[in-house]
């Protein structure tokens, strides 16, 4: 883990060459959401190196997790030990992909931000 200003940043890494996987980044803002502030967590980063996209290849029998979805689900469990019940992050409105992605992972699509980019949120179990 490393440390940016108030970002906490993670490098993902194959064990067996060390090769970078991806990165993803981690801070705890407050965000004005309608009318109300609320403290978060935002995911500030989130990226997997192109290579590895949609890998490790599965078989229907033996189906495996993609290193994106085992990657995220590592850092919604460090987003948890934030102790704050929300968490957001900023995805460009035509980044269809990702969108679904987050989706699947279980945000919500909240508003339209800047006219550029979507804001999308979900609830974190508090005490987990």
């Amino acid at each position: 883990m490393l440390r940016s200003g108030r970002a906490q940043i993670w490098l993902y890494r194959q064990e067996s060459d060390n090769r970078l996987v991806g990165i993803a980044a981690l801070s705890k803002p407050k965000w004005t959401l309608g009318d109300q502030e609320h403290k978060l967590t935002v995911i500030h980063a989130f990226g997997v190196v192109s290579e590895f996209h949609g890998m490790p290849k599965g078989t229907p029998e033996t189906p495996s997790r993609t290193f994106a979805s085992l990657m995220f689900s590592d850092l919604l469990l460090k987003a948890t030990g934030y102790g704050r019940s929300l968490c957001g992050l900023l995805v460009h409105k035509d980044n269809t992909r990702a969108k679904r992605f987050y989706e699947r992972e279980g945000f919500v699509l909240v508003e339209e931000v800047r006219g550029t980019h979507d804001r999308m949120l979900m609830e974190l179990p508090l005490g987990a």
